[in-house]
């Protein structure tokens, strides 16, 4: 049994992987959250192609200020909107603090390549969890 084969095995078993990225959007342009990673056979070890669930992606609202918010899935050639134009103020829910807010209602499936974006009309007003499950094809 090579180095390859053994490296194969690790990533066998650990193929399935949560991860969570967090974000400060600092821009009203588009802010790359997550990008699902692309298989590679030209290295060693082999990247294996990747799945992703995006099972969670919370906006939380930093600021006491009308925010429109964006969530765009970028694939090769075109961007969709995931959300468009969501609006936030601390008294959406009637807090007197901020409160964020869970977007999805069920998992995103995303392929390698695939970029989730957000864009905000304000800058600095909204920091983006996200929770992502990896799962190696």
């Amino acid at each position: 049994m090579n180095l390859q084969h053994v490296l194969g095995f690790l990533e066998e078993i650990m193929a399935d992987q949560y991860k969570r990225y967090a974000v400060k959007v600092t821009t009203t342009g588009l802010t790359t959250v997550y990008t699902v990673p692309v298989g590679d056979t030209s290295v060693i070890p082999i990247v294996e192609p990747v799945t992703a669930l995006v099972r969670s992606i919370v906006i939380a609202p930093l600021q006491n200020t009308v925010i429109d918010v964006s969530i765009f899935n970028a694939t090769t050639g075109q961007t969709v909107f995931l959300a468009n134009a969501l609006t936030w103020t601390k008294s959406n829910a009637g807090l007197t603090n901020f409160h964020d807010e869970e977007l999805l209602k069920s998992p995103l499936v995303m392929e390698g390549g695939d970029i989730l974006k957000v864009q905000s009309t304000v800058a600095n007003a909204i920091d983006v969890w996200t929770s992502v499950l990896e799962i190696s094809n």
